[in-house]
């Protein structure tokens, strides 16, 4: 299982494949000319797709940078981030279930 900084980071990548990933977590609307309205409803897309959230149309004006996002995304999955990095202890959670996990 993919940590949600690592999911969201291959979210911005395929919306903004010209950009450098460690430029992602500085990334907003007014430091990318790629980030218009078309590559924004795009990228919320792929968002909501990837983490099974469904981004709000009001939420939208709202979330210009990837600071901004993930902490939605973080909000939304009930996680602490610090600086896009998952909380140690959330991560602790995510492997203890990735370890009793049914396998199919």
């Amino acid at each position: 299982m993919n940590t949600i900084a690592e999911r969201l980071l291959k979210c911005f990548r395929n919306a903004f494949p010209e950009i450098r990933i460690n430029e992602i977590p500085r990334a907003s609307t007014a430091s990318l000319a790629a980030w218009d309205s078309v590559t924004h409803v795009v990228l919320l897309t792929a968002i909501s797709e990837e983490f099974g959230c469904n981004v709000a149309p009001e939420d939208f004006e709202h979330l210009v940078s990837y600071g901004l996002i993930a902490q939605y995304v973080a909000d939304w999955n009930g996680r602490f981030e610090r600086n896009g990095e998952i909380a140690p202890e959330d991560l602790d959670r995510d492997r203890s279930a990735e370890m009793i996990a049914p396998t199919g």
